[in-house]
């Protein structure tokens, strides 16, 4: 299979048309998803496969904020990174500065959906990568599947049109 993969911010390719892609991390500072899609757009013949995965800041809602920060504030107690000290302060940072200038998971899917039939797409945990990994992960599971926070990541696999 000749496919493309984006990943950190640069491009392992073979030769075009790809019959597949993988767009990694789509919804970070300084990269453009919508960019990289154009390109596999261009470079991929039909029916070829896109997967995109990635953070979806933009969905961080008030409970899911409240029970982050407040992992945050235990590791840190516990001698972990430091944490914010309000949780005020962790909305600013999250909304205002860590995301700064990143396209939102909505505009993102509306613009895939342009290009690609939607094959799946799925919601996954993704905070336990920022807290403690593997205990935060059964932990963040066991409060999703509860309804107490929103899974932030998202995977999206579609078929070129």
């Amino acid at each position: 299979m000749v496919g493309v993969s984006y990943s950190a911010g640069y491009t392992v390719a073979d030769a075009p048309p790809y019959h597949a892609a993988i767009i990694e991390d789509a919804l970070r500072v300084g990269f453009d998803p919508l960019e990289a899609v154009d390109e596999v757009f261009r470079l991929a013949l039909p029916p070829a496969v896109l997967v995109v995965n990635g953070l979806a800041w933009d969905m961080l809602d008030d409970s899911t904020a409240d029970w982050f920060y407040m992992q945050r504030r235990a590791l840190a107690t516990a001698g972990g990174p430091d944490a914010h000290q309000t949780i005020e302060a962790f909305k600013y940072w999250w909304f205002q500065e860590a995301f700064t200038g990143v396209m939102t998971h909505h505009e993102l899917r509306y613009e895939l959906h342009q290009r690609f039939e939607e094959r799946i797409f799925q919601w996954q945990p993704a905070l336990y990568q920022y807290l403690e990994g593997d205990p935060s992960l059964v932990l963040e599971r066991w409060v999703i599947e509860r309804g107490v926070v929103r899974p932030l990541s998202f995977e999206y696999v579609g078929v070129r049109r």
